[in-house]
């Protein structure tokens, strides 16, 4: 158990003063940026805005690269056939309409399909076999049990619990191809990325839009493009408080001064 002296960040409804229980240390990288507001009708000029973030390499959300020329990042695939024609096997749903789906299981040779909702943030990959073919057993039970599907094509996903799920071949929605270690990037899109896989690929200073992840939740001029400035090791002291009903997990710097 620890006790800060940080008993200026009573003004940020989080006083540190107070005993606190310490896990453990960790290194990590932890990257400077800033959010990014454009100039109008100039897509060269830019400012950076509202309060300093520092990123940690381990934040799971996800992010491609913006192309400052034309202040946008790559296009997704805006349909699921696109999808399936791409040399990517992995996608990470986008968009904040829901995507509508089946999922299907086999048991004892009788398939069911039970309608599913495909939401923002979820990864689907493609299956072994794409398109179910016309005739075959699956297909034949998915418009025996959901009418609706009659004559229309699907596809075969796998979510990340190895679900089969199928799409329909002309659904449109929000889909961008994630980046795979060890796989040659041969699309002309920008990958969606995990952070610690972008700032190895792209050291910064580099311009990035979250496509999906958790934001800050206090009011920090957050626009959703950021402005990657550099990258630095820190070693940190996991801690938590213990003795107020919301428990409340930090990270504190180790060169803080800290009463035991």
């Amino acid at each position: 158990v620890i006790q800060s002296d940080l008993g200026f960040l009573k003004e940020r409804r989080l006083d540190l003063s107070q005993p606190l229980y310490a896990y453990c240390t960790r290194s990590i990288n932890k990257v400077s940026a800033r959010s990014v507001q454009w100039v109008n009708n100039d897509p060269h000029k830019f400012h950076l805005v509202g309060e300093d973030l520092l990123i940690p390499e381990d934040y799971t959300g996800w992010f491609n690269v913006v192309k400052q020329k034309t202040r946008k990042s790559s296009l997704p695939y805006r349909r699921v056939s696109e999808m399936i024609q791409s040399n990517m096997s992995t996608f990470l749903v986008a968009g904040i309409t829901p995507i509508k789906a089946y999922f299907m299981t086999c048991r004892n040779k009788t398939y069911k399909h039970t309608p599913h909702q495909l939401l923002t943030g979820d990864i689907i990959r493609k299956g072994n076999n794409q398109i179910l073919k016309e005739g075959s057993q699956a297909l034949e039970a998915l418009y025996q049990q959901h009418i609706e599907c009659m004559g229309v094509t699907f596809a075969l996903f796998h979510d990340e619990k190895d679900r089969s799920v199928l799409l329909r071949t002309q659904q449109n929605g929000v889909f961008y191809p994630i980046y795979q270690e060890g796989v040659a990037m041969t699309e002309e899109r920008t990958l969606a990325m995990q952070f610690a896989d972008l700032i190895m690929l792209y050291p910064p200073p580099v311009m990035v839009k979250l496509l999906h992840g958790w934001v800050p939740a206090t009011q920090c001029g957050f626009t959703g493009t950021l402005y990657l400035i550099n990258k630095d090791v820190e070693t940190t002291v996991v801690a938590s408080t213990f003795i107020r009903e919301n428990v409340v997990s930090l990270e504190i710097p180790l060169g803080q001064f800290m009463r035991t």
